[in-house]
């Protein structure tokens, strides 16, 4: 015979309350009696913390430990997505088949520009001998340049890092990047997902280490895609210098990931215009550039002016020249309203010119010929 199950308290006396604690006696033998849920079955396949070697900026290594309970693990995939890009891209990973392995990827940026503090968010799927398959992940990780000893300062949206210089160098940088921030998500409407990281780099040869070209006039460089953004401010800097470059590469940080979608990006003239419109100095070399060439009939079409600027010192001056130029006319007509008019547009998807269109009224080409007019050339 079966012992019982239950201690004698379980077991209610039968008095004027027999027909409830039947009932609960009952449910108290149903609950013994009825199968036992499975417990928690442990994944056949498990993946350790990632274990990283970081050799800025030649390679990143990253290294998975993993353990199968059942056949040996064979093939490891993973999947890599960068900074704030919607998008992944497959890599490969290298595994020796085993029931304790270990999966490595090795990102080779000795060839490539890769800036430091870029965010990577990888995904892996295992697979044993037996057709096992575990999907993992997110890990992130951060490829930083650790070859200096960074010290920074941080705000809800904003990240400051610098290497050299005292305390209140970086503290002067961090404060005039917190306003021209404020100031611009004010202007235009906007609010980052996620910090913008700003690096101050002491010197050229520093900065230029992670490069795979080296151009000696541009002083620093934004990364909208990884929402970095590098400078080359030296301690004891020109005080116009550190007031142009930071708001400047803080409109790109800001601006860019906001607009771009796959139907369409802020035309190039427009990106970096607004960029130099919020810097702090007098644009005098900028007007004066530009009023010289209304006068000799150098002034660059809108063809050029919606790609990128080139690698020549001189035409580039005047392409940034005619940006702001441009720029500043599109503000004077339409105000600050019709460019959140024109950004959010494009964030929810809109294509460029129709959204250029729907903001100000016009398309580009005739806004174009409206401002040679207004600047005097001749259309």
């Amino acid at each position: 015979m079966m012992p019982n199950p239950f201690s004698s308290r379980d077991l209610l006396p039968v008095t004027h309350q027999r027909a409830l604690g039947f009932l609960a006696f009952l449910f108290v033998l149903w609950l013994a009696m009825a199968p036992l849920p499975p417990a928690q079955a442990q994944e056949p396949i498990q993946v350790g913390e990632p274990q990283v070697i970081n050799e800025f900026p030649e390679r990143l290594v990253v290294r998975f430990p993993l353990q199968s309970r059942g056949a040996d693990i064979v093939e490891v995939r993973g999947r890599l997505r960068l900074g704030v890009r919607p998008v992944y891209q497959r890599i490969t990973l290298e595994v020796t088949p085993g029931r304790e392995a270990t999966a490595t990827w090795v990102w080779d940026t000795s060839r490539i520009t890769v800036p430091p503090y870029v965010p990577l968010e990888i995904q892996l799927e295992v697979r044993d001998a037996q057709g096992q398959r575990l999907r993992t992940g997110p890990f992130f990780l951060v490829y930083e340049d650790n070859r200096f000893d960074w010290r920074g300062r941080r705000s809800e949206h904003l990240i400051v890092r610098w290497y050299e210089g005292s305390d209140a160098f970086g503290e002067n940088i961090f404060r005039l990047a917190q306003e021209s921030l404020q100031r611009q998500m004010e202007a235009l409407g906007i609010v980052p997902e996620r910090p913008l990281v700003l690096l101050v780099y002491a010197n050229q040869e520093d900065f230029f280490a992670w490069h795979s070209y080296r151009t000696e006039w541009i002083g620093g460089q934004a990364f909208p895609e990884y929402g970095v953004a590098a400078q080359i401010i030296p301690p004891g800097s020109q005080p116009d210098w550190v007031r142009d470059v930071i708001p400047h590469e803080i409109n790109h940080l800001l601006v860019s990931p906001y607009v771009s979608t796959p139907l369409g990006t802020v035309p190039p003239w427009l990106e970096e215009g607004l960029a130099q419109y919020f810097e702090l100095s007098p644009a005098f070399d900028e007007r004066y550039r530009l009023q010289q060439a209304v006068k000799e009939g150098r002034l660059l079409p809108l063809g050029i002016m919606r790609s990128p600027p080139g690698q020549e010192e001189e035409e580039a001056k005047l392409w940034y020249a005619q940006a702001l130029g441009m720029v500043e006319y599109l503000i004077e007509r339409y105000g600050t309203e019709g460019l959140q008019r024109y950004m959010r547009l494009l964030h929810e998807g809109r294509p460029a010119s129709k959204a250029f269109v729907e903001a100000f009224g016009e398309s580009e080409d005739a806004f174009y010929a409206q401002w040679l007019r207004a600047v005097g050339a001749p259309t």
